[in-house]
């Protein structure tokens, strides 16, 4: 069977505690398996996941929607920020600032109006398809998009921040047509009180915060790309994660999700084709040794170190609560192609612990991405 790329969309029915990244999503699938198929259907499909994957899954991404339009966002793109000679140019371009040792102070004001503009655009998270498609194939770079933010108008191509995102105007108006300023998404501190465990008592003066992310029903939710060859075996585990939701804080209501299987669709990634010199993770990532030319250009990522929980249904793990740690290249991370892997992922699934009730059965952790090929030029 071919394999084919399906977006999925998630419409919240109430907040998310923190984000739903690949690994997250790829533990939900596999315990609906359990739950559903047995442990030896599980066991049998991770045992070949490496040479045959049943499935390959991104991070969760928002999504805008107004009746029948969407409008999809992909992680920024992990592009520099403006050199030092850039902004020196766009700085020099503005009104007032005249060459000359009495222009000094003009010009240092002008530098530091070029950077306080670019700021926004360092701080979002997420681009629109649009724009993402336009980085993806070469047409726009950091400055040109700095361009078209600064000097937005009404043009459809100007560029709009909302919260955490960037979106091209013509998006926009797709999904809200009157203009009206709308919170589609945010996220909000949360007051908590620290749980005292053998009382049962709140500890006094024991308060902490934490995320959580609302969004606005009827416009806002979340989706994820998903890559298999047999979506009618993935479509029960979907209907049984509607149940049991996604993520964190599950009990208490966070990360429960409609999810309409009527809306599965088959997508299209944004490709740069044969022009490609790069790829951008979609999915936390651990590469193969062959996969990355690390000592090549365009070279641009966010590395985390992270120590995943085992999931407090696995039987045999006792008090080992944490999985070992491990180093993953971040969504949005921008790595140069060693060579061009078909039919399109990237990585390896890694063991991380033993249940100690069933000798060899491994507990694995996935840091296989789906990669957007992209031609970003190496000196930018």
């Amino acid at each position: 069977m071919r394999v084919e790329t399906y977006g999925i969309y998630l419409r919240p029915k109430g907040s998310l505690a923190g984000t739903i990244s690949s690994d997250t999503l790829f533990g939900a699938l596999c315990w609906s398996i359990k739950e559903l198929y047995g442990t030896a259907e599980l066991e049998g499909i991770l045992s070949k996941f490496r040479e045959n994957p049943k499935f390959i899954i991104s991070s969760a991404f928002p999504y805008l929607y107004r009746d029948s339009e969407k409008v999809r966002f992909f992680p920024k793109p992990l592009l520099p920020s403006l050199s030092s000679l850039q902004v020196d140019g766009l700085a020099s371009e503005s009104k007032g600032v005249r060459r000359g040792p009495q222009n000094v102070f003009v010009k240092r004001r002008a530098i530091v109006e070029v950077v306080e503009k670019e700021k926004p655009i360092r701080s979002v998270d997420y681009f629109s398809q649009r724009l993402f498609e336009e980085i993806v194939k070469g047409e726009i770079e950091t400055e040109s998009l700095f361009r078209r933010f600064v000097d937005r108008g009404v043009r459809d191509e100007d560029i709009e921040k909302i919260g955490n995102a960037l979106i091209t105007k013509g998006e926009r108006v797709l999904i809200n047509p009157d203009g009206e300023q709308r919170l589609f998404w945010g996220e909000v501190d949360v007051q908590r009180n620290e749980i005292d465990r053998l009382t049962g008592s709140t500890v006094e003066g024991r308060l902490f915060f934490t995320k959580e992310t609302f969004f606005t029903r009827s416009f806002g939710g979340l989706w994820f790309i998903l890559r298999t060859d047999d979506l009618e075996y993935i479509k029960p585990l979907l209907r049984y994660l509607e149940d049991t939701g996604i993520g964190g804080e599950r009990t208490v209501g966070k990360g429960h999700f409609a999810i309409p299987l009527d809306e599965i669709c088959k997508v299209e990634i944004p490709d740069s084709g044969k022009d490609a010199n790069c790829f951008i993770t979609l999915s936390r990532y651990i590469p193969l040794n062959d996969e990355c030319a690390f000592e090549q250009r365009p070279l641009s990522y966010s590395l985390s170190s992270i120590r995943p929980k085992h999931e407090s249904r696995l039987p045999g793990i006792n008090h080992r609560i944490y999985k070992k740690m491990l180093r993953v290249f971040e969504i949005g991370s921008i790595l140069p192609i060693q060579s061009r892997k078909e039919p399109g992922y990237y990585g390896q699934i890694v063991p991380v612990g033993i249940n100690a009730e069933k000798a060899g059965w491994h507990v694995w952790h996935n840091g296989m991405t789906i990669p957007v090929f992209a031609k970003i030029r190496g000196d930018e």
